[in-house]
Parts: C-alpha cells; sequence; structure tokens
C-alpha cells in the first residue's frame, strides 16, 4: 500500500501524498528523534528537519522511488539529512546511530483520532518521544530489535539474520520488550500506553 502511494506521488498525484503524511508522518517522526534526538547539535531544530525530509521524500519519490520497503528508504534519507546538517553545522552529536500483528502496540499509542488540534499534535508528540526514551534504556539487541521492526520495516527473519536467531526467538523477544515497555509506560501513569493490545 505504502509503495504504491509512493507511484502515485511520483506521477503527480497531490491526495497519496496527503495520504502519506497521514499514515506515515508519526513513523518519520519516530525515525528521526531516534536517530538524532538530544544529539542534535545546537542551532538544529527536530520541526525544521522534519520539513526538509518530507521535501526531499517528495522528490525522491520521483527520482529516486523504494524498491523494497518504505522503513529503510526513509531512514536513508533522514540519516542523509541529519548528516549534512551536521557536517554544515561544523559540529557532531555525541552519538549518531552508525508485524502477524504485534503492529497494534505503536499504533493504538498514537492512533489517528478527530481531533487536531495543535495541543492534541504536541500530545502526540510527546508520547512517542517518552515511548523512544524508554527504547533507549533497554539492552542493545532489545533497541535494535524494536527499531528495525518498527521503522526500518524489516520482517521476523531479517532481524533474525542480524542476531544470529530464529525468526520466532525475534518474535518472542519483541512480544518481551513490547511487555516491558507497556508495564514501564503505565507505571509513569501514561494515559496512552494503557491502550495498547498484547501480540496475543
Amino acid at each position: 500500500m505504502t509503495l504504491e502511494l509512493i507511484q502515485c506521488i511520483a506521477s503527480g498525484d497531490h491526495r497519496a501524498a496527503e495520504e502519506l503524511f497521514r499514515s506515515k508522518s508519526k513513523q518519520i517522526w519516530g525515525i528521526l528523534w531516534y536517530r538524532g534526538g538530544k544529539r542534535l547539535p545546537a542551532g538544529l531544530e527536530l520541526e525544521d528537519l522534519y520539513q526538509e525530509i518530507w521535501e526531499e521524500l517528495l522528490r525522491s519519490a520521483r527520482s529516486a522511488p523504494p524498491q523494497v520497503n518504505f522503513g529503510g528508504w526513509i531512514t536513508t534519507i533522514i540519516q542523509r539529512i541529519l548528516s549534512r546538517q551536521i557536517r554544515n553545522s561544523n559540529q557532531l552529536p555525541a552519538s549518531l546511530s552508525n508485524m502477524e500483528d504485534p503492529r497494534s502496540f505503536f499504533g493504538r499509542l498514537l492512533e489517528d483520532k478527530p481531533r487536531k488540534s495543535a495541543s492534541f499534535r504536541a500530545s502526540q508528540l510527546e508520547s512517542l518521544i517518552l515511548l523512544l526514551e524508554k527504547v533507549e534504556e533497554l539492552p542493545k539487541q532489545h533497541r535494535e530489535t524494536f527499531y528495525q521492526f518498527w521503522f526500518e520495516e524489516r520482517s521476523w527473519g531479517e532481524i533474525g539474520a542480524t542476531q544470529d536467531r530464529t525468526p520466532d526467538a525475534v518474535r518472542v523477544n519483541l512480544d518481551r520488550i513490547h511487555r516491558q515497555l507497556r508495564k514501564q509506560l503505565e507505571d509513569l501513569e501514561s494515559e496512552p500506553p494503557t491502550q495498547w493490545a498484547s501480540m496475543e
């Protein structure tokens, strides 16, 4: 579905661009924050980078569309923009990172609702950042599993190949990660995570 939208955008379909924005904006915010986030040099604002990413996405949809999945493609675009901006600023951040359906876990945290006020959008972004802060506290392998599944859109087998694990073992591990994150955020009395569905 996402690749079809990209093809439509490449053909000049503005409604396809609007639909892609509705369906993928949270994923793009997540990748941007995870890859840059607090490590950005002074003077670089996430919102400015976010706008630049969308502009680059629309250009690339015509010149170099994704061949396999959206996650890996947009991650490459984001990394390229971050690297360029950091290089231009002559500063380096301390660190720049070198769904069968568990997908309801992430979707319900930030699901689209009728309210579209600025305060509601800010609340959604705050919830996303809270989630990703907790992801950063996970052990490295758990962090990478979460990131590869949710943002790079890799399959169980692809993730397993990077960890020398079976696809089933990866899925079980992600289930544990989801449960751990859900519990941590519920303990913080954050309302949206209490809505997360389990993988069962």
